[in-house]
């Protein structure tokens, strides 16, 4: 019986280290509904994709000296690439890596990076690029307590700066009640025990 659990535990360590991991995700809501954050890990770098919701859109940099997105890290990301705009552009819309950073985002602090946007047609709602050389374990709050924030407006330009708060998602709050739970069921288990040993 124990060869056969020693088996199985080979195996199961075995598919654990040869089996590929998945992609991890995480989705953060921007306040006021203004629309979303995914943020994918994959191969070492960090892939975001920044959905406005409704008819919000990114606010031209170069009117308010604001980001059009900006977002904290503890370590420094090998580069930004990827700078995509969608949907595609129909007239002179941009997106670039700030060079000037630590950049203040109005109310919500500063943070290590950012990208700007020059509007060129009112039509773009979603801004994707990838931070090379950074895991999801890098995102950390500034000192105002924010991971992300971003300038945004509707399509009449009305609008301001919202921002992602470093608050656990209800997913990660019942896995950690789960996880103690489970702690104080093992605790408890091995506090009834009786254990009777012959010498």
């Amino acid at each position: 019986m124990k060869a056969l659990r020693r088996a199985a535990l080979v195996v199961a360590a075995t598919m654990v280290v040869v089996l590929p991991r998945p992609a991890d995700a995480v989705v953060y809501n921007l306040s006021s509904s203004a629309g979303t954050v995914t943020v994918t890990e994959s191969g070492g770098n960090l892939n975001f994709d920044v959905l406005l919701s409704g008819n919000r859109i990114f606010l031209d940099s170069t009117l308010n000296n604001l980001d059009a997105f900006v977002f904290n890290v503890n370590a420094e990301p090998g580069s930004i690439t990827n700078i995509n705009l969608f949907p595609t552009p129909s007239a002179s819309s941009s997106a670039a890596v700030d060079s000037t950073l630590p950049q203040i985002e109005g109310i919500f602090g500063s943070f290590t990076n950012g990208l700007t946007f020059h509007q060129g047609s009112k039509d773009e709602n979603e801004l994707t690029f990838t931070a090379t050389n950074l895991t999801l374990a890098n995102l950390a709050p500034n000192s105002a307590g924010f991971l992300f924030a971003a300038d945004v407006g509707n399509v009449d330009g009305l609008g301001g700066p919202v921002a992602v708060a470093a608050v656990p998602e209800p997913s990660i709050w019942a896995m950690m009640i789960l996880g103690f739970m489970g702690i104080g069921f093992m605790a408890y288990r091995r506090k009834n025990t009786s254990v009777f040993r012959i010498a």
